[in-house]
């Protein structure tokens, strides 16, 4: 904010507000960093002992005389019991650091650009349907838009006569106002 700027009370409650929500999620996206830690810690044990499938029913079977390597066992288990499985909440972790790490860079190995040289192209790839990224949400939002206004029924597009053009163009809702433009062109 600009020095000097003042804020009415309304605007200044607002920004507390989104302020404590931010916090809150940073909070969030912390511990389960801790967790993702704890866990990678507790596989390591096991693993040092011969469990290498971390499935519920593997966990539940392995037994070792170490107290302290039980107690990871059981870490696990509980785990396992409150998220169904390691993998999926190894997949939602990754999902969030996408979102909470600013140096997460999916371009990298999807469409291999410079993100910072506005002026490149001729980058990318041919894959319109990935299958480890959704293509739900452009869809969805270019339905919106694009809606009949003059039907009668349901909502009404943003604008009468609207084209769709269909484009792939943003990797791992990572987008990039030069994706959009390079992708159009």
């Amino acid at each position: 904010m600009a020095s000097g700027t003042t804020l009415s009370e309304a605007q200044l409650k607002y920004f507390q507000e989104v302020e404590e929500r931010y916090y809150k999620e940073i909070t969030k996206y912390n511990n389960w960093l801790e967790t993702e830690k704890k866990i990678n810690n507790a596989k390591s044990v096991l693993s040092n002992y011969g469990l290498t499938d971390y499935s519920k029913d593997n966990i539940e079977q392995f037994f070792h005389s170490d107290s302290e390597v039980m107690n990871e066992r059981k870490y696990l288990l509980d785990i396992v019991e409150d998220y169904g499985s390691l993998s999926s909440l190894g997949s939602y972790i990754k999902s969030l650091k996408g979102y909470f790490d600013l140096n997460h860079n999916p371009r990298a190995s999807i469409v291999k650009d410079d993100p910072n040289n506005l002026r490149e192209t001729g980058y990318g790839n041919s894959n319109v349907l990935p299958a480890s990224v959704s293509e739900d949400h452009g869809t969805h939002v270019a339905g919106i838009i694009a809606a009949d206004r003059n039907n009668g029924i349901g909502i009404k597009g943003v604008a009468n006569n609207v084209k769709i053009m269909a484009i792939r163009a943003i990797p791992d809702g990572d987008e990039r106002d030069k994706d959009v433009a390079n992708a159009m062109r």
